[in-house]
């Protein structure tokens, strides 16, 4: 079976056109058509029907099914330009949703250790090193989705990279619970008094389900992203993740903010404020990342889709 790169040259060689003619035509550099026709590289969906005008060959023609799977793994997960900048925009509301939540736990910090610090008993409660690794963990999940911003803006999202940053982002939200709940651990084992003020219950429920969902997020944007498996249960899992994380999300803030508010209410500390502010930074911040999930994996899943019914066809054809 001729491959696609073999059956561009032939077109472009019958239309007589030169490699220079065809990419000023198609708005890309000759070494980039160059690339193509030697197989280093696929042009997107967009363009090969672009090539396929110009050239008057048609896409059947042009692509074999293997080449179409190929330009789906090897090109933009998304080829619109208004889908991209919706994608563009969800990038950067994560980006600045991060660093937002950097400055604010910060800030957090220095005002619940000032409170603590004027408390007759001189206690920390625990409260310093687990909001450090938080912290840490949002700076390190803010580079790479600054990464992946930085890649939708200069198109160069493809299936493996888009992979590869949401493996690493939430592997890091899910290294951020458990951490957490290590350090409190740890410190209740250092300082048993102090243990006495962590409610151990309501911690296990709150850090548990989103370690579990975070996790299974990475996982199957590995298999699904990276190793290229086509199967529903992949995007059918990633769905139901996402919907689950959203949900926690919610149900999480709602708690958070009547405990705060109901703690305010009995007098409560002078860091409330900022409380709230920081349930809203991780409801959105949540809800945001789970959502950029969720649209690209049906973005891709949609063009694998295609791609496969025309492999299908063509093998019936043969």
């Amino acid at each position: 079976m001729v491959e696609f790169g073999e059956q561009l040259r032939r077109a472009r060689e019958e239309k007589g056109m030169t490699q220079q003619t065809l990419a000023e035509q198609l708005y890309v550099t000759r070494q980039t058509v160059s690339h193509w026709e030697c197989g280093d590289r696929y042009p997107d969906l967009v363009t090969t029907k672009k090539i396929s005008q110009i050239l008057e060959v048609s896409l059947d023609d042009l692509l074999s099914g293997n080449d179409m799977t190929k330009v789906v793994e090897k090109s933009l997960v998304v080829e619109s330009k208004t889908a991209n900048n919706i994608m563009i925009a969800l990038y950067a509301i994560v980006v600045l949703s991060l660093i937002i939540s950097v400055v604010n736990n910060v800030m957090g910090i220095g005002l619940r250790v000032a409170e603590y610090a004027n408390m007759s008993d001189g206690m920390t409660h625990g409260i310093g090193l687990d909001s450090w690794v938080t912290v840490l963990g949002y700076i390190i999940e803010a580079v790479v989705f600054t990464i992946g911003l930085i890649s939708a803006v200069k198109d160069t999202l493809t299936p493996k990279r888009i992979g590869l940053i949401l493996v690493i982002a939430f592997s890091i939200m899910c290294i951020i619970y458990i951490a957490s709940m290590g350090v409190l651990v740890i410190a209740a084992i250092i300082r048993p008094h102090e243990a006495l003020f962590i409610n151990w219950y309501r911690i296990a429920r709150t850090i548990g389900t989103p370690v579990l969902i975070t996790f299974i997020a990475a996982i199957a944007s590995f298999f699904f992203f990276i190793k290229e498996k086509t199967v529903k249960f992949w995007p059918a899992l990633i769905t139901v993740v996402s919907i689950a994380g959203i949900a926690t999300c919610l149900i999480r803030c709602f708690n958070n903010i009547s405990e705060i508010f109901r703690y305010s209410a009995d007098g409560g500390s002078s860091f409330g404020h900022w409380n709230y502010k920081d349930n809203a930074l991780m409801l959105l911040l949540g809800i945001t990342s789970y959502a950029l999930l969720l649209y690209q994996t049906r973005t891709l899943y949609r063009k694998r889709k295609v791609a496969m019914d025309i492999s299908n066809e063509n093998n019936q054809e043969a």
